[in-house]
């Protein structure tokens, strides 16, 4: 069956509870990814160091792969390293990491909004991939947000029931079980056709932090896998899909009355 959401509400939210937004597009291995002239080139294209990533330092990353035998304990040995680079922000709150086969942009408080700022952002990012790594092809394309919500404060779990549609909340709401429950995680995984997927983790926690106050976590991650070639233009429209689809699944797990207390100053 297609899935239909309503058409999403994209206005700025004074009181978002985004925590997290990271785009990542993967690729083919790229071994010129390791060459700081390469590097240094694809800073430039961002700006340099008087632009939005003024530091960069190199960095590692190490995979690993785990063996199981019959009549034997897991193995786990060390596959090998990935030589990438971070680009930072003055600030520190934006980041782009890329490897050879790899590349990201990532920030926490600094999201203002989409089409002014990380849209923005994104596009220069895939441009910038074009014109100093040339990538043949695009493997997998994804944009992940993640809320917490913590505001109004929630001691009992049936207390967000003014905030998140019953249907999300499930056990929560159990006359018996419900009121016992002190944490709760699921993942729904959505088919959104044309090869669109999504992946939903959702659930909440006590948070010490914050005196046991109980904070709800909606982690949506949008993806599309499949080999096609990179093109800058085409990944900046896919990701644009991916962000409604972002928004439509956010504002159907949370109530109106939630999204009118967001947009309130």
């Amino acid at each position: 069956m297609a899935l239909r959401l309503a058409p999403p509400d994209d206005r700025q939210l004074p009181k978002s509870p985004l925590t997290l937004v990271v785009c990542q597009v993967r690729f083919e291995q790229l071994s010129a990814v390791s060459d700081p002239r390469t590097a240094l080139a694809l800073h430039e294209a961002l700006g340099g160091r008087q632009g939005k990533y003024g530091k960069m330092e190199q960095i590692q990353s190490s995979s690993f792969a785990a063996s199981v035998g019959p009549n034997a304990p897991a193995a786990i040995s060390k596959v090998g390293d990935q030589q990438g680079w971070r680009l930072t922000s003055d600030d520190g709150s934006w980041l782009v990491t890329v490897f050879p086969d790899q590349a990201s942009l990532e920030t926490t408080t600094a999201y203002t909004n989409w089409q002014s700022d990380f849209r923005l952002r994104i596009e220069e990012l895939f441009q910038a991939l074009g014109s100093t790594l040339s990538p043949a092809a695009r493997q997998r394309l994804g944009l992940r947000y993640i809320d917490q919500i913590c505001d109004p404060v929630v001691r009992s779990p049936d207390e967000w029931q003014p905030y998140i549609k019953q249907e999300i909340l499930g056990p929560i709401l159990h006359p018996t079980l419900g009121a016992s429950i002190s944490a709760s995680h699921q993942q729904i995984d959505i088919d959104a056709g044309d090869d669109l997927r999504c992946s939903l983790r959702h659930g909440f926690f006590r948070d010490a932090a914050r005196d046991d106050a109980l904070t709800y976590v909606l982690d949506t991650d949008v993806f599309r896998a499949g080999v096609a070639e990179y093109d800058s233009q085409s990944l900046v429209a896919e990701v644009e899909e991916f962000h409604t689809l972002v928004l439509q699944v956010f504002q159907a797990c949370v109530t109106p009355a939630y999204l009118e207390y967001l947009g309130q100053p």
